[in-house]
């Protein structure tokens, strides 16, 4: 999607030109003052489109034969250095950044001339700088400095890494080298390596450069240190997790934000702490997603194992108390049924023990009558005992028994 106002720099510039104020223009003074914008909105505290100025009309122009340009170009940056206002030297360099860093055909200027003015404008205008804050809102940083001239001291580790040097009396410290360097130094230049940062997201890409970056490290004064970071072009994302992360992107591998490991190609790690996350490239998803998937089903295998177990131990138990209550009932029935063919004998016992009795009473009974019919002794005495025997009563043969006598 194309800019909304590109078309508005071609003619800007050719009216610069025109009327000699290229400079003015390259610095946004005054009525050469350009709202930087894009598809995104308007940025009215940034101090002109310089970018947009370069891309949209000096190339252009360049490209299509006037080679005069170019030297028009770094004769205005010179010519910005020496007006006399409070933020010449921060335009100047502004200015020269958005071409040496830019994508666009990169005609010759000498940077050794406007390293140079700016130097000398950094140093004639330093009271200035140190009282000026209109630019330095732009890094919306509260840690950082809150004058242009120490914010031009922060963004010099910028330039520095550009090959310009804002500052005559730079002084550069070297950081000693980091174990990421120290093992990728010795690793081929085209090796495809995977690298995972910290939350999952995993990438693979080759080495594209080795960078020199600056830190500054100064507090009043210009002093950085140079560290090396090795870039890495990503091809691809083996497993996502960060958007700003994906195919195309320039990472900084030993950067201030490290990755957790990096590995090659076959999922090894040759830094960071070892994993069992990953293994394989990008070339293996199919077959890395194969694993993944029976390294789960395993875990299920083994968690099914488990409840298994558990399933088992629990019918055990639950079979064992079935048991345990079936012996009890048998043995309650077995105890009742012996308890019910004792009370039976028992009874029985009883039984035929009261019939013996009867028996052997009949039998005395029979026994004494009989001694009794049979006794001749009634009537004498024994012992001193009178035995008298029953009276015996027999009615007259001559008595008359009428059946009347016996009604009421």
């Amino acid at each position: 999607m194309a800019y909304k106002n590109e078309h508005i720099f071609l003619p800007l510039v050719q009216k610069a030109r025109k009327k000699k104020c290229l400079d003015k223009l390259l610095a946004g003074r005054g009525e050469w003052f350009v709202v930087q914008t894009d598809m995104f909105g308007d940025f009215p505290g940034r101090p002109t489109a310089v970018n947009d100025i370069y891309i949209f009309g000096i190339y252009p122009i360049y490209k299509n034969g006037d080679a005069s340009i170019a030297q028009e170009t770094e004769d205005a940056i010179v010519k910005i250095c020496q007006q006399k206002y409070d933020d010449d030297a921060y335009l100047a360099a502004h200015a020269l950044y958005y071409h040496i860093s830019g994508s666009g055909p990169l005609f010759p200027m000498d940077k050794d001339r406007l390293q140079t003015a700016i130097r000398e404008c950094i140093k004639r205008d330093e009271d200035k700088l140190k009282k000026c804050s209109k630019w330095v809102d732009t890094l919306h940083d509260t840690h950082g400095p809150r004058d242009l001239y120490h914010f031009l001291q922060l963004q010099n580790s910028i330039y520095l890494q550009l090959g310009v040097d804002l500052f005559e009396e730079t002084r550069i410290e070297h950081e000693e080298t980091n174990e990421i360097a120290e093992i990728l130094q010795g690793r081929p230049v085209d090796e495809e390596l995977l690298v995972e940062y910290p939350g999952g997201t995993i990438v693979s890409g080759v080495i594209d450069e080795i960078r020199e970056n600056y830190d500054y490290i100064g507090i009043d004064e210009p002093l950085y240190r140079k560290r090396e970071d090795y870039i890495l072009h990503v091809h691809d994302v083996i497993q996502g997790g960060r958007e700003e992360i994906g195919p195309g992107r320039l990472l900084a591998l030993n950067s201030r934000e490290k990755p957790k490991r990096i590995m090659d190609s076959n999922g090894n790690v040759i830094w960071g702490a070892p994993h069992n996350e990953y293994k394989g490239n990008r070339r293996r998803k199919g077959i890395n997603l194969l694993k993944k998937i029976v390294e789960i089903s395993m875990r299920y295998k083994i968690l099914m194992l488990v409840l298994l177990i558990l399933i088992g131990v629990g019918a055990f138990y639950w079979g064992y108390s079935l048991v345990n209550q079936d012996t009890k009932a048998d043995n309650m029935v077995v105890e009742t049924n012996t308890e019910k063919s004792t009370t039976e004998s028992s009874v029985e016992t009883a039984n035929t023990k009261a019939e013996e009795d009867l028996e052997k009473m009949a039998r005395e009974l029979d026994e004494h009558k009989k001694k009794v019919e049979e006794d001749k002794s009634i009537g004498t005495r024994t012992n001193g005992t009178v035995k008298v025997a029953p009276p015996k009563f027999e009615a007259p043969k001559d008595l008359k028994v009428r059946q009347a006598d016996f009604k009421d």
